[in-house]
């Protein structure tokens, strides 16, 4: 991905903006496997996937 300098700050804001809704939780998908007969795979989603939205270094 490249860009110019100038426009970070709009993509930032941009790319701030629609994350939250493209985020299922792991609960939601755990959920959705579990209703789909699955609950194997919900039990991995539930033991695996982060429970924040953040990134920690």
């Amino acid at each position: 991905m490249t860009g110019q300098a100038v426009q970070l700050p709009m993509g930032i804001q941009a790319t701030a903006a629609i994350v939250p809704a493209h985020y299922a939780s792991e609960e939601q998908v755990a959920r959705a496997l579990a209703r789909l007969g699955k609950p194997a795979a919900a039990a991995l989603i539930e033991d695996k996937l982060p429970i924040t939205k953040a990134i920690h270094w």
